[in-house]
């Protein structure tokens, strides 16, 4: 058996972050940026603050900061990272989100094990989880979509491969620090974040080969997202900023009008329980009677397509959801 060829090319460590993220980045950078000829690091909205100051620290010989204006379109941002980097073909990348941590002992084999394997064997991308984690640079590869982003390598070549095919015994190479991290309700707003990107978001397709309703699933897809695209005119029309504390406000104001009644109706069938008007009306009791809000059913308005209990706190956590509620002043919406 050949010895696995020993990699002494470049390595870089990249991701992106925004306000607030100095805890996580000590946390993500500090026990491994020593391993990389570079930590690329995209900085949204963070120019003169703390997290620039600490990436420059830690940075290596060939690391650069990139600041950029946060948009909501996540791929154009890590794409960004490929043509402002100045990483070169050939070279390879390691990556993850700043609420996950990369094991120290993942980094110690990569250049001694793990990437010549790669090459040897003609693998281009390893994931792990059903994210990237390891690959060789192209001046192919584009990232596409948004919230959820997916990499590319546009011209074709080699293979893409699970972690756990490279058959490393004993090695778990990232760590998901969200449930740890998050508060309990983190959801509330996340799912509202993900309502007010732009359009082509690809939340609006999880989930749906279960929500079709009879149509094609770029039909489907579709019809979520005009509805959605309606949201945000609405917005707009009525000088809302797309910001959740906006959204708040918006909320605040009762009544609503029958045009926002009705897209958030709308939402909730195309999100949750299809266009059936029965399950609808079975489905505004069950919330009534959960939340016990008086004669109105009322929910959180999100664009989640995932279980129900993510989307509407439900009955196995109503006493918390009103704590929560009373403390956070949320607004619940009524639709009926």
């Amino acid at each position: 058996m050949l010895p696995i060829r020993v990699y002494s090319g470049n390595i870089y460590f990249v991701g992106m972050s925004g306000p607030g993220s100095l805890e996580n980045l000590k946390e993500l950078l500090g026990p491994i940026h020593g391993y990389f000829n570079g930590i690329i690091w995209l900085l949204h909205d963070c120019k003169g603050s703390e997290e620039e100051k600490y990436l420059e620290t830690i940075k290596q010989e060939n690391g650069k900061i990139i600041h950029y204006t946060y948009h909501g379109r996540h791929d154009v941002s890590r794409n960004h990272i490929f043509w402002l980097g100045g990483i070169k073909n050939g070279d390879w990348v390691v990556g993850c989100d700043e609420l996950e941590r990369v094991n120290p002992e993942f980094c110690d084999i990569l250049d001694s094990q793990i990437i010549g394997n790669c090459i040897d064997n003609n693998i281009k991308i390893v994931y792990f989880e059903g994210k990237p984690l390891l690959y060789e640079f192209h001046e192919s590869l584009v990232w596409r979509g948004t919230p959820h982003e997916g990499l590319l390598r546009q011209d074709g070549s080699g293979i893409a491969i699970d972690f756990s095919q490279l058959n490393i015994p004993n090695l778990y190479p990232r760590t998901n620090m969200r449930p740890i991290k998050r508060d309990k309700y983190h959801f509330i707003d996340g799912y509202m974040r993900y309502m007010l990107l732009p359009w082509g978001s690809n939340n609006s397709a999880l989930g749906l080969e279960k929500r079709q309703n009879g149509k094609s699933y770029n039909d489907a897809y579709i019809e979520r997202e005009k509805n959605r695209l309606k949201f945000l005119s609405y917005l707009d029309k009525h000088g809302y900023d797309r910001k959740i504390g906006d959204v708040k406000k918006l909320f605040s104001i009762t009544p609503m009008d029958s045009e926002l009644k009705e897209i958030i109706n709308n939402e909730h069938k195309l999100m949750i329980i299809g266009s059936h008007q029965a399950k609808d009306k079975t489905f505004l009791k069950t919330v009534e009677n959960t939340l016990n809000y008086g004669n109105n059913a009322v929910s959180i308005f999100t664009s989640s397509p995932h279980d129900m209990k993510l989307v509407i706190l439900n009955a196995a956590d109503a006493a918390a959801t009103k704590e929560f509620v009373k403390a956070h002043k949320i607004v619940l919406v009524s639709h009926l």
